[in-house]
């Protein structure tokens, strides 16, 4: 099946489609977020024409006041109410709006654009033919752009990152190369598209997937419910300063489901693929991505991965390859000093299968990796940190938990013996066992 943004020039876009599609299902604003150049605009304003909506693009750092509302209308005044005389680039009758460049709007006018993003509404005044409000971004780290206030990015359901040209396959690139927007070579003779017929099409599909959407949400309904709860306290117990309020919940929801209505209108969706969907779906549901310059995904990756295992009992190795996971925890500890936080890294590890592992190579990996990152200074720390604390009653930590998971796996293997350590984490393991009165039970 050829892709309804291929239909209408846009390529490269296959892994984000599913994303867009969703938002036209639900009409909860979207933001496109990449580099200059990745077709953003013109993505929107085809889209659009495609599906018969009125459509403007406002640049949101240049954009003035009465360029979106209007003039006021000094005969109002006299009945003492203000109306506005709408111009041919007003809002009041616009179908499908583009907000862009919104992250190099000063933060004062970023607010102006809060009410029309979070309630289609201008001065008060509800926006009765707006449908669609869609905002483009470059990334928080591009000179002249800054990150977004969590009160305006909260706003937004979808946050979809557009691939840079030089991650598209081969065949995408030239036909990028090829490709003529509205606004290049305007001498030059174009390629005309076939909006109206990819617009049935679309509008049709868009149907199929919105009929789609009550069965999904009743057949997800309890998985997506039981995800967000454990989700909620995944993100609380890692101590960050990442979080979700209720708003943010209803808008995963929604969109997690509207994106398994449109595989199911493609005829691809699987319950079986629910963690997959997990992890490449819900990063785009989340508004860390563009309220932080320094965001690595592989954060939430992690974090994704725990909730997949509380959620679903899916064990990580039948997720990624472990390599692809020392790679990502390798990076993500030596940027993090905080022992704790290592800690909590480190017990997404765990949760691969060793004993399916049969290359010794791969454990010894696994081995040295350990060596380097909780040396015999750090359990020491750990030992000094559960000594100090207050007698009974005690609680059983999640830096326990992760203690008693390392000693678990240390005496798996005499390949990896080490005896001064190894004495030091059966220490370890008594005091916790003593501190807390009582027989622990763990799995490991």
């Amino acid at each position: 099946m050829v892709g309804f943004l291929k239909k209408l020039g846009v390529f490269g876009c296959d892994g984000i489609e599913d994303l867009i599609l969703a938002g036209l299902i639900t009409g909860d604003p979207v933001l496109f977020v990449g580099t200059h150049g990745t077709a953003k605009t013109m993505l929107c304003e085809r889209i659009a024409k495609s599906m018969g909506l009125k459509f403007i693009a406002y640049d949101a750092s240049k954009a003035l006041f009465e360029d979106v509302l209007g003039f006021p209308d000094p005969y109002s005044i006299k009945d003492k109410k203000i109306d506005y005389v709408s111009t041919p680039i007003s809002i009041s009758d616009k179908e499908f709006v583009l907000i862009d460049e919104i992250s190099r709007a000063n933060y004062q006018m970023q607010s102006k654009w809060l009410e029309i993003i979070r309630s289609r509404r201008i001065m008060g005044k509800k926006l009765s033919s707006l449908k669609y409000c869609f905002g483009a971004m470059n990334p928080p780290f591009y000179p002249g752009a800054k990150p977004l206030d969590p009160a305006l990015s909260g706003r937004f359901g979808f946050i979809i990152w557009f691939p840079s040209f030089e991650d598209l396959k081969s065949e995408d690139k030239k036909n990028v190369i090829s490709n003529l927007g509205e606004d290049d070579a305007p001498l030059l003779e174009k390629k005309e598209f076939e909006y109206k017929k990819v617009g049935v099409e679309l509008l049709n599909f868009l149907d199929e997937a919105k009929k789609a959407y009550p069965k999904i949400e009743k057949n997800l309904k309890d998985f997506i419910e039981d995800f967000l709860d454990k989700f909620s306290l995944v993100l609380k117990e890692d101590g960050n300063s990442f979080s979700i309020d209720g708003r943010r919940a209803g808008l995963i929801k929604r969109g997690f489901i509207a994106v398994c209505s449109v595989k199911e209108a493609k005829g691809n969706f699987s319950k079986e693929k629910i963690s997959d969907y997990v992890l490449s779906v819900v990063p785009s549901l989340l508004p860390f991505s563009v309220e932080r310059e320094d965001l690595d995904i592989a954060e939430i990756d992690f974090l994704l991965r725990e909730v997949n295992l509380r959620t679903l009992g899916v064990r990580e190795d039948n997720l990624f390859k472990p390599m692809e996971l020392f790679s990502r925890a390798q990076y993500l500890l030596e940027k993090e000093d905080n022992l704790e936080k290592k800690l909590k890294i480190l017990e997404n590890l765990f949760s691969i299968n060793f004993d399916e592992i049969k290359d010794l190579s791969l454990k010894r990996r696994f081995y040295n990796f350990f060596k380097e990152v909780f040396s015999l200074q750090n359990i020491q720390e750990i030992l000094e940190k559960l000594v100090e604390r207050e007698k009974p009653p005690f609680c059983f930590s999640s830096e326990d938990s992760n203690a008693i998971r390392i000693i678990e796996f240390v005496n798996k293997g005499n390949d990896f013996y080490i005896e001064d350590r190894y004495s030091v984490f059966l220490k370890l393991k008594e005091i916790i066992i003593r501190r807390n009165g009582r027989k622990i039970k763990w799995n490991v």
